[in-house]
């Protein structure tokens, strides 16, 4: 029998996998993702929500290799990072390969990189299955998974809201909601995240420690990369300039609601029959 700190083949090999994904999505910010467009390290906006998407799978891959006490949360964070960050933009990606001519490589090598984290998340549920882990908490907690869901809602309505607006302009300006996609078939990407912003937070209430820790942690580095890209989008700049755009209610609903849902994650996570768990059964 292994050890707490002892290493474990998958979870190695997912954080592996996963820091193949890191690479490559900080090579894709250098070519162009359309053949007459721009990187994305030009548009501040972008690029800081790439960077925090690396330096989240960076530290879930850190996780995954610390020991057996930590591996646990490094694939919860792994999978809730990868349901939100990846699953809205890996299905628009995958439909801009297939529906427009003209790509460059940014966004070939954005999709190449998601799947690797696909490949990683799917990897450490797999081990944590083998290692026979156990899952849920005892006695799961209805009303803290009421609270989680009902928080969860707020967030992903205001993650369906425009993100910005031009300055002095009419309504029908506004521009950058996830619902609003290039191609009707591009909803399936939002309705991952709207559905994983409800659920992760229910699941930290009834998952055990190590896992309730890890989605929150997963979800958490979304809501601030998400947040950052929403301000940003707007007083950031694109190729050195202003982009000349106000923020809207998307923006400012979704940090409203971020602090909603981080206040109800940590309420739901200092409840001391947490500590009952142990990590390393």
């Amino acid at each position: 029998m292994r050890s707490a700190t002892s290493p474990a083949p998958l979870p190695i090999l997912a954080a592996v996998v996963a820091m193949i994904g890191v690479v490559l999505t900080l090579v894709s910010l250098g070519p162009d993702y359309f053949e007459d467009g721009l990187p994305f390290r030009d548009i501040t906006s972008e690029l800081v929500y790439y960077v925090v998407f690396a330096l989240g799978l960076i530290a879930a891959a850190a996780l995954l290799v610390a020991g057996r006490a930590t591996r646990a949360t490094g694939a919860a964070m792994l999978v809730a990072m990868t349901v939100t960050f990846v699953g809205s933009r890996t299905v628009n990606g995958a439909l801009a390969l297939s529906d427009f001519q003209g790509l460059g490589a940014g966004v070939v090598i954005d999709l190449i990189a998601y799947s690797f984290v696909w490949i990683a998340a799917l990897l450490a549920v797999i081990g944590l299955i083998l290692d026979r882990s156990p899952v849920w908490a005892p006695g799961g907690r209805a009303w803290f998974a009421a609270l989680g869901a009902a928080t969860g809602f707020l967030l992903a309505v205001s993650y369906s809201m425009n993100i910005a607006a031009f300055p002095f302009s009419g309504p029908g300006n506004a521009q950058g909601s996830p619902f609003m996609p290039v191609l009707p078939r591009g909803l399936w990407g939002p309705v991952l995240v709207v559905a994983a912003l409800v659920a992760l937070p229910a699941l930290v209430a009834l998952a055990r420690a190590p896992i309730a820790i890890g989605l929150a942690a997963g979800l958490g580095v979304f809501m601030v990369a998400e947040l950052l890209h929403r301000v940003l989008r707007s007083y950031g700049e694109v190729n050195g300039r202003d982009p000349g755009l106000d923020p809207i209610e998307g923006t400012w609903l979704f940090l409203l609601f971020s602090l909603f849902v981080g206040g109800a994650l940590a309420v739901i996570l200092a409840v001391p029959a947490r500590s009952q768990d142990s990590v390393s059964t």
